[in-house]
């Protein structure tokens, strides 16, 4: 019963393989050379900016890099016990 079932699989999924037609062009050649108008995009990351979360497209954009510096650079720790001994 398994064997006729993997074989019945076999076919009809070669089957459907044949009988599908794939698209010519893929989506990256339809939307290759859209873009945004500069202003567009500047208010599109703006709002992202302002929407209170910190969305982390951001951060490989220059502009709002700061932003995203890792907290541990800035932290304050304590003195250095090995610097004490001469």
């Amino acid at each position: 019963m398994k064997k006729r079932l993997d074989c019945h699989n076999k076919k009809s999924t070669c089957e459907s393989k044949k009988d599908k037609s794939l698209p010519t062009t893929s989506l990256n050649d339809k939307f290759r050379d859209l873009k945004p108008e500069p202003s567009k995009l500047k208010e599109f990351l703006n709002n992202l900016q302002s929407c209170g979360t910190k969305p982390a497209i951001l951060s490989i954009i220059e502009q709002y890099a700061t932003l995203y510096v890792p907290k541990s650079l800035h932290a304050e720790l304590p003195m250095d016990l090995s610097l004490l001994i001469c």
